[in-house]
């Protein structure tokens, strides 16, 4: 683990990888087209191949520009294992809402808000420590930012609902 002092702004620094896994779905699916879902069965028509991949990528390529800009001592396997949070934890949402009955695309307040940054930090954990207040900090700040670029996204036209 490496130890690094995590003020509020540094804990969304460190996650923006997983933001970035998570937003880019959906603008990927707008501008390619549906893709082919990984299982309708378990997750539903909006978990596709396509958003896992375009998912993956943005969130490597977020931590390779971090990385860049201030030389992020982190390990690269620490972007996967965040982008793979986040991707997963959106999964196992999405899992749970077809049990639940819920349909694709509807909102699952606070779950749609929660998944991905409590999957990402379950798999950042390994590398880094986000303690108690860190870990609320960036879960706070992160649900804020979600519903903020949710309502952005669908005045763009990528969402299909506001939050």
């Amino acid at each position: 683990m490496i130890p690094i002092v995590l003020t509020a702004s540094r804990c969304i620094w460190l996650l923006l990888p997983a933001g970035a896994a998570n937003a880019v779905p959906p603008i990927a699916t707008r501008i390619l087209g549906p893709g082919r879902p990984i299982s309708m069965r378990l997750f539903g028509a909006h978990k596709t191949w396509q958003g896992l991949i375009s998912g993956g990528l943005a969130g490597a390529a977020t931590f390779l520009l971090q990385r860049w800009i201030d030389h992020e001592n982190l390990p690269f396997v620490a972007a996967i294992a965040m982008s793979a949070g986040a991707l997963g934890g959106d999964l196992v949402k999405s899992f749970a809402k077809r049990r639940a009955g819920i349909a694709p695309g509807k909102a699952w307040i606070p779950f749609d808000q929660l998944d991905y940054v409590i999957g990402a930090l379950i798999l950042t954990f390994p590398f880094v420590h986000f303690g108690a207040v860190e870990g609320l900090i960036t879960i706070g700040a992160f649900v804020l930012l979600h519903l903020l670029f949710s309502v952005a996204g669908y005045f763009l036209g990528v969402k299909e609902q506001p939050i």
